[in-house]
């Protein structure tokens, strides 16, 4: 009965973690510091698209941001083109969600 009871245990236990890392494997975490190229608030004033260039790679990126303080950063223009801004985003297919959208110097 012991036996059953911790062979159990462990099928739960790997059922779980093989589910765990297959979520995570889904959307790939990003780091990056970059300047502001553009950017649009929704009309419902609840999301920001920017394009921010990378300044490793030189690609421009699009980051939505939809965290309430940043998306009010933008719209009374404390962060606005040209400024360097670091941003850790989750990359899920052609969508980059931000995590962290902060200005480098401070915000």
């Amino acid at each position: 009965m012991k036996k059953i009871l911790s062979v159990s245990i462990v099928a739960v236990m790997v059922v779980f973690f093989v589910g765990l890392f297959s979520v995570n494997a889904q959307a790939e975490t990003m780091k990056m510091v970059g300047t502001v190229s553009s950017f649009k608030i929704s009309d419902d004033q609840k999301t920001v698209t920017a394009v921010v260039k990378d300044n490793k790679t030189e690609q421009n990126v699009t980051i939505v941001i939809t965290d309430e303080s940043t998306v009010t950063k933008f719209k009374e223009h404390v962060i606005k083109n040209g400024d360097e801004v670091r941003s850790t985003f989750e990359k899920n297919g052609d969508v980059n969600k931000a995590r962290i959208f902060k200005k480098t110097a401070g915000c």
